[in-house]
């Protein structure tokens, strides 16, 4: 991809908005604030992983789905239906509401197709749970019809890389420890040091388990009363010599 076509995003991200700077989008970003200036600069091409990073939080949804659908058909194919409406979540007042756990947790729950009812959040959260509950509807966050059921008013959203950790930190934080050993619950965490090849195939291997979860979840004969969240992290411990060889 171009480092030109890269620097012109950039450009167009930051042009207007005072407020935004290199510094700040380097860490949305989630890439160094060196390698982040000289992309900035046009002095290097990304690679494909600070390419997605970059283009996720500086381009609308729908313009990041069609670039993927032109240029990387692969991982279109593999990740396009996560792009079907606007990013949503990345409006500030969101970010706001779901930095905070509980408005987080009854997000998650109302943000499944089912949605939920205020009388499940209640009995789950009470009267706290009823006043975050509230705020998100102000908000416009949330919508509640005339029978108290609650629902996200969009079907389909996508988050960055900050709103998706932040996510982690809160699942993590409310993770339900007595439901290990049945079928509503899963952990673990494997490390190792491995080869290239090793790593492109654990790499292939978590795109493929994406797509199936999605799968799964957007068929209609999977519906039913349980809001699960499936979560998975893949990155390095140590990455000097990855970087080194990029």
């Amino acid at each position: 991809m171009s480092a030109d076509f890269v620097k012109g995003t950039i450009e167009k991200y930051l042009e207007g908005h005072p407020t935004r700077n290199l510094s700040t989008l380097s860490r949305k970003c989630d890439i160094p604030y060196s390698t982040f200036r000289r992309i900035a600069q046009g002095e290097c091409e990304p690679n494909f992983a600070q390419l997605f990073a970059i283009l996720a939080v500086t381009m609308p949804t729908n313009e990041l789905r069609d670039f993927l659908k032109s240029n990387y058909k692969k991982t279109y194919e593999t990740f396009g239906a996560l792009f079907k409406a606007e990013s949503t979540l990345s409006n500030p007042k969101y970010t706001e509401h779901l930095r905070n756990p509980l408005k987080s947790e009854i997000f998650a729950i109302a943000s499944v197709r089912i949605g939920t009812t205020k009388e499940r959040i209640e009995k789950l959260f009470g009267e706290r749970g009823m006043q975050a509950l509230q705020e998100l509807i102000e908000s416009e966050i949330l919508n509640c019809d005339t029978s108290g059921k609650i629902t996200f008013k969009n079907t389909y959203y996508s988050m960055n890389v900050e709103q998706i950790l932040l996510e982690f930190r809160h699942r993590t934080s409310q993770f339900q420890n007595d439901l290990l050993g049945t079928k509503a619950a899963r952990i673990s965490m494997l490390t190792e040091s491995v080869s290239k090849a090793a790593l492109e195939e654990l790499h292939e291997w978590t795109n493929e388990y994406i797509k199936k979860v999605y799968d799964l979840f957007e068929d209609p004969e999977s519906e039913g009363p349980y809001p699960v969240y499936v979560g998975l992290l893949m990155n390095l411990l140590d990455a000097t010599e990855f970087k080194s060889s990029i």
